[in-house]
């Protein structure tokens, strides 16, 4: 399945860029979390981020080791939210998309919200239906809008 739908992606990915004269764009093919945070270098970090990361899954291959021991879980839209502030340049905005447990869990999410409210200028929540991802997932999800 996965193979049948990537092409699909990429042919309606480079449409779209094509109607918005991105002729040769700099696109890379893979795992996002299979990086170590520490490899990124400050050329690497954007202006803007938007983002609806996988939530409700985990992540394989202990892609987990690549983030600082106290952000480490299995939680994929946790070390999303984690590689996003990392790669966030100063001044930079993001809007993202997050489940309600990464607003209100204990443990490595209560520090990885702490250093997102410590790092980051959270300026908007939206509360989003339960029905906007039906009936692909029905889990309580957010806008979250910071700097």
């Amino acid at each position: 399945m996965m193979s049948q739908s990537l092409p699909k992606f990429r042919s309606c990915l480079s449409g779209n860029l094509i109607l918005h004269d991105v002729e040769l764009p700099n696109i890379t093919y893979r795992e996002a979390l299979d990086k170590p945070l520490s490899e990124y270098r400050q050329h690497d970090r954007v202006d803007v981020i938007l983002a609806n990361p996988p939530f409700g899954g985990t992540v394989a291959n202990s892609n987990e080791e690549n983030f600082p021991l106290n952000y480490r879980t299995k939680e994929s839209a946790d070390l999303f939210l984690v590689m996003m502030m990392h790669l966030l340049k100063d001044g930079g905005r993001a809007a993202i998309v997050l489940p309600d447990g990464s607003l209100t869990g204990e443990g490595v999410k209560a520090r990885i919200r702490e250093k997102w409210l410590t790092d980051c200028k959270l300026h908007t929540i939206i509360r989003l239906p339960n029905s906007v991802f039906s009936p692909y997932a029905t889990v309580a999800t957010n806008l979250l809008f910071f700097e």
